[in-house]
Parts: C-alpha cells; structure tokens; sequence
C-alpha cells in the first residue's frame, strides 16, 4: 500500500524563538519555586524530556576534571540531571513495514533532532545558574583562576563543558516505534545509558550502539541482586562505581497483574530524592519497596533529610486499580508530583457486533489514577492524532473525552454507587446528593511547552 509523504516542515526560525521564550517561562517560574523538577514535551504526542534538581545530598566531594570522575563532576556542577522519555523527533515511525503500520506527526516537533535539544538544555542551565541556582561546585574558569591555571587550561575546562552531553538517561517504555524510535534514538550519544522495557531493551541493543542499556524489569519477574545502599556509595564520583544512575534516583515498571494486550498497559515510575529537603520526625531508615523490580543505581533510602517524589508515565494507561493495591503497600511514601495519562481512549478490531480491545484507557482511568495517587498534577500524553497508513490504521478507532466528561461520568457512577447502597439498605427515599468530588490538576502541554512542578 502506497504512502503519502507529509508536507515538509515550515521554517523553525520563529519556533525556536517560541522555545526560548516558552523556556524562560519555565526559568523564571523555576527561580520562583526553588530548585524543582521541570517537565517538557517535545513533541504534540509522548516524548518528554524529565529535569530533576540535584539534591543537598548530592553534593560531591572534590573530584578530578578528566576521565569518568571529570565527567560526573562537571555534570554536577550543573542544576539538573535530564531524563529523556520515549523521543521521536521527526520522521515516521514504522513496525513491520509501512504496509503494516505507519504514522507520521501532525503537528511538527519542538525539537528537530537531539542536537538541537542538548543545546537547548545547555542555555536553560546557563539561564538557571544565572538566577542564582548554579549546580554544585565552582565554575571552570574560577577553579583555574584559584589553583594558579592558565588561559589554556581553562579554555580547555570550558571546552570539555561545552562538549558534555546534556541528556543524563534514556527511557524507553515500549518496544513499539512510536516509543522506540530508531533514527532518534541513535542521536543520542552512545554513552548515555538506556533504560527499556525487556522487549525494546533487546531491541536495543541488537543496534549495537549505546554502551550501556539496562532492562526495567516487570513486578513479578525474578529481580536483580539488591542494589548497594547508600551508605556504601556515599559519593558517587567515586572511580570504583558502576552505577549509571545517581543514588538518589530509581527507575521501576509497573505493569498488571492480568494479561493485557501486548503489554500496552504498564506504568514507569521515576521516583526521586527531593531537592527541598525536609526533617521528618523519626531517624529510622527504610527502604523503598513499591512492589516490583527495579533498575537503580542504589535502594533510595528514608533519611533524615530526604522527600521522596516521583513522577509517574503510562502513555496507554494503567488500571487505576492496580495503583491502589500498590500504594497501600509503599513504605515510605513516594509523593507522585505528576501522573503522565492521556485523555483519548483507544481500541483496536471495533465492529458494531463487538467491542475493541482497549490500547488507551482515556480519560476516566486516567482520572481515578490521578485520585489514587494523589497526584499533584494530571498531565495529559500520546493523545496526539497522527497521520498513519497500513492495515492498522483501519482497525483503530478514537474516541475523543475531555477531563469534564470524565468528571461527569465519575459523578454519574457515584450516584449509581449510592444508589446501589440505599436499595441494600433499605433507603429509597435518599436524594442522592453526594458529597462534590474535587477536581485534579489537570495540564495539557504542547509540544514546545514545559511546568515546573511546584
């Protein structure tokens, strides 16, 4: 089946002149907040890119500018650590072939490659430590001035700076190219570590380009030997550490517990130490357990000094259900600052005798996650109406449901709920008024667009 080329991009003169302003919104609200995560979509569908401040605690001790330990040290100084999230950048995205499944983006990407984003990244630090919030450590050219260096020597610091790759950690949910995009992925560069659900980790590597790609195992899947502690890594520049993540960070998947199609329905949580430290009131150290395997560079630990905070992605959704069982049984407490869950609900095979399999829960499901986790933010992903071709593209179907709808239907289940009740309990004469549930934060970004979660 022949395909029809998308038009070609418009200038991106006047786009990013947009990018810059639309971040320096998110500087200045940032230097409004404190150091606080920022969160950024790249395109109109489900690439983001994740920003975590360093903590207190990561601070590093004194460290060499050259080798491995130059490079952890330099990529401290700065305020962030940059996860990338499923990119797709420009281009289709192709499973099988294009007769069998293809899609293009509508709406042109924020960035148009990875070198445009790592510079992008690069002046949102230099905007960020220019408001006061420099990373830990002294700049390039100070440190030559006090230990006596020449012009050489620090032309050579900011060189090395200049060349450091800004993007930290990759993370791939799926295996489908929507989400495991080849042509982008290979932008990035080889020594950023990846981390991928088992089947695009295979994937991955079988390109045989980046060094390092670890797979983000499933609850239920036999786990890898328990991660160190942070008291045996109490500074990770430490030239005897494999880790490819900070202590402080830890990456898990979570997927159900009943088959569901192809695995669509799974959930990454990237949970973190907070930057805005606080003293809790016991000093008993604990640690985190959220009920499934995971891939970190150490268990985060319940410290004196430490938040946990975490930001949940589930592109195609996960049963809210699920969230609820789990969330019982997490010690200590993770604050989900924003739950990543798309609006539209999708489905496959639907024919007026028969219902279609689910591929995107919606809006509803997203709307009970966001209860159950309590999250700060509901913001929406992969809701983006592409162009596509192939057979599959006959057998999708959309159905479009804004965040009051899903309200609407809440409301309605509630008042069937009670309904239900007042009949067992012998009360026909209720009227049925409910106690008003709240709204959730919800935020929908474009692609370009990025919040600060305060």
């Amino acid at each position: 089946m022949g395909l029809t080329q998308p038009p070609p991009s418009p200038n991106s003169a006047s786009a990013a002149q947009l990018h810059r302003e639309l971040h320096s919104a998110a500087a200045q609200a940032t230097a409004k907040a404190g150091r606080v995560p920022i969160l950024t979509h790249l395109n109109a569908d489900t690439s983001w890119l994740v920003q975590l401040p360093y903590p207190a605690s990561a601070l590093p001790a004194t460290a060499p500018d050259s080798g491995r330990q130059g490079r952890r040290r330099r990529r401290k100084r700065r305020v962030h650590y940059n996860i990338l999230i499923d990119p797709w950048l420009r281009g289709p995205q192709i499973d099988i072939g294009s007769w069998f499944s293809a899609q293009w983006h509508v709406t042109e990407s924020a960035w148009g490659s990875i070198a445009e984003l790592e510079e992008w990244i690069r002046e949102s630090e230099e905007v960020l430590s220019a408001r006061g919030y420099a990373g830990q450590g002294k700049k390039a050219g100070e440190r030559g001035r006090k230990k006596g260096r020449g012009n050489a020597e620090e032309e050579e610091d900011k060189a090395k700076e200049e060349r450091e790759q800004m993007i930290d950690a990759v993370v791939v949910s799926h295996e489908y190219s929507d989400h495991c995009h080849r042509p982008t992925l290979l932008e990035v560069d080889r020594e950023v570590p990846v981390f991928a659900a088992k089947k695009a980790a295979a994937i991955i590597r079988s390109w045989n380009h980046f060094s390092t790609v670890r797979e983000i195992p499933s609850a239920g899947e036999d786990a890898p030997p328990p991660p160190p502690s942070r008291s045996t890594i109490m500074d990770d520049d430490d030239a005897d550490s494999d880790s490819e993540l900070p202590y402080w960070i830890r990456i898990d998947r979570l997927t159900s517990p009943a088959s569901s199609f192809v695995d669509l329905h799974s959930a990454i949580l990237i949970s973190f130490e907070s930057a805005a430290t606080t003293t809790p009131t016991t000093t008993t150290t604990t640690t985190t357990t959220i009920h499934t395997s995971s891939s970190s560079s150490s268990s985060l630990q319940d410290e004196p000094t430490s938040h946990l905070q975490g930001i949940l992605y589930t592109p195609h959704g996960i049963h809210a259900e699920l969230f609820s069982s789990q969330t019982k049984k997490q010690k200590p407490k993770i604050e989900i600052l924003a739950l990543l869950h798309g609006l539209h609900e999708m489905s496959i095979g639907a024919w007026p005798w028969r219902r279609g399999t689910a591929l995107n829960l919606g809006a509803y499901n997203g709307l009970k996650s966001a209860r159950v986790l309590k999250a700060r933010y509901w913001i929406g992903t992969h809701d983006e109406v592409k162009r596509s071709g192939g057979i599959i593209s006959y057998l999708l179907s959309r159905k479009v449901v804004t965040v009051r709808e899903a309200l609407e239907m809440e409301r309605e289940r509630e008042r069937e709920r009670e309904q239900r009740q007042r009949r067992r309990d012998g009360d026909e004469d209720g009227d049925g008024d409910g106690d008003e549930i709240g709204s959730p934060r919800f935020v929908d970004l474009a692609g370009g667009e990025s919040i600060a979660l305060e």
